[in-house]
């Protein structure tokens, strides 16, 4: 049955629903069909945590996506479009019940294909061009604006660790890009912004989460207050399989809610992931494959997401798990990661930014210094709260120099014209005297 047919079939029964149902309903159509039985064999929540429990095994995992890509669905389109994003490498996830540590490429996508964390070296390269030539990295991205026309896209390594409390984020100086940090108690579980058509950063994180889900549900690092949820009385059906339901029983403060399947044959693997709240939202379908020595492991997974905000929209990529293999524990140095120098840091524990240093001290970014659009040599020049001093006197400097280059264009064009005018005289003069010269010959005696 192909993929067109389901959806035209789907199609036909939800016509006239809300774009959240639409999405919600492709997404059953791509993922896994399922269907409300009933089952007196209900699990209580506390089999389930004692299944996860018992998954204390260190794993390796590495997945690619899909050779179809990501897909994308729009009211107006009758067809799923593929999008592949050629150059992707492998992504990998070394995982414990306690640290990770996930390794990827990742596009820089924004506007103009700079990064996004530099969206106001925009207005500072068409405003302040003399503040540009002081910054390597800006002075590289003015390059990038030279054709309108051009699209920019690269890949970037990254690096995310947990050690079991903090998770870190690491980007590496990179192209026309510094390196950037962020630091974080665990992952955010719900994305409010629709999926892009291709493998974005977002998409990225919903893998790492489906990849973690699949093998340590109880992670940390997803911080899943999974004590407060509860079993729904019924079962569902996920490709002939019983599952069980768990729910949050109520919304958090942000609309959040989230509904989980796990398969009871399957030691309560997790099936479903469905996070949304009542507008936005996302939902994972996993599969499994019985290993020799490990039991079922995951062999893959689909991620959509919905959203009624620019109407019925679902966005979809599918992963392929290529191995998983057994291991130790992490160590401790797998779990951390190193800030070279020049890394901009957000520390969203403690509330601040700061900017590594070459002796390894860090240098606070402010709040305020932001109203100045600082760019990164000049934050990493001067001391936290001065760089607006340095941008007023570039810019009273710069301003000093476009009242006065017209004048001292012109008086230098009129001393140059002035210098010239003289040379051009005495040589008119002195043609005449050696004319006269010529003419008298050398004296010669009789």
């Amino acid at each position: 049955m192909s993929v067109r047919w389901q959806f035209e079939h789907v199609r036909s029964h939800i016509h006239g629903r809300t774009a959240h149902a639409l999405a919600g309903a492709l997404c059953v159509v791509v993922c896994l069909r399922a269907a409300s039985v009933r089952g007196d064999d209900v699990p209580k929540i506390s089999d389930v945590i004692g299944a996860w429990q018992s998954r204390s095994q260190g794993l390796e995992l590495e997945w690619k996506h899909d050779v179809s890509g990501a897909y994308a669905f729009h009211r107006y389109q009758a067809d799923w479009l593929p999008v592949n994003d050629v150059g992707l490498a492998h992504e990998r996830l070394v995982i414990d019940t306690r640290r990770l540590r996930f390794e990827s490429v990742r596009w820089t996508v924004g506007e103009h294909g700079y990064d996004r964390s530099q969206f106001g070296s925009l207005q500072v390269i068409a405003d302040s061009p003399e503040r540009v030539k002081q910054d390597p990295y800006l002075t590289a991205l003015r390059s990038r604006f030279d054709d309108p026309r051009a699209e920019f896209r690269d890949l970037r390594p990254f690096v995310r660790v947990f050690d079991g409390t903090v998770l870190q984020d690491y980007w590496p100086a990179h192209a026309d890009e510094y390196p950037r940090g962020v630091v974080q108690t665990c992952l955010p579980v719900l994305r409010t912004a629709a999926l892009r058509r291709s493998v974005s950063e977002e998409l990225q994180d919903l893998n790492l989460i489906a990849a973690i889900l699949a093998s340590h549900p109880l992670h940390p690092s997803l911080a899943l207050p999974i004590d407060n949820y509860e079993v729904a009385a019924e079962l569902v059906s996920a490709e002939g399989h019983p599952c069980a339901v768990l729910r949050e029983p109520h919304q958090d403060d942000t609309g959040r809610r989230i509904t989980i399947w796990v398969d009871p044959s399957r030691g309560f693997s997790v099936r479903r992931f469905i996070c949304d709240d009542g507008r936005r939202g996302y939902q994972i379908d996993i599969e499994y494959r019985r290993e020799e020595h490990l039991g079922w492991s995951p062999g893959g997974w689909t991620v959509c997401s919905f959203g009624d905000q620019e109407g019925a929209r679902l966005d979809a990529v599918r992963c392929l798990v290529t191995g998983v293999t057994p291991r130790g524990a992490l160590a401790s140095d797998e779990s951390t990661v190193r800030f070279d120098a020049d890394t901009w840091v957000v520390d969203e524990i403690a509330h601040q930014q700061y900017i590594v240093r070459s002796d390894g001290t860090q240098r606070e970014v402010r709040t305020e210094e932001f109203d100045w659009l600082p760019t990164h040599g000049e934050l990493s020049a001067t001391e936290p709260g001065n760089v607006g001093a340095l941008i007023e006197r570039k810019l009273r400097w710069s301003q000093y120099w476009r009242s006065a280059r017209i004048p001292l264009v012109l008086g230098v064009t009129a001393i140059g014209s002035a210098v010239a005018l003289a040379k051009r005289r005495r040589r008119r003069e002195s043609i005449p005297q050696q004319r006269e010269n010529s003419e008298a010959g050398p004296l010669t005696s009789t």
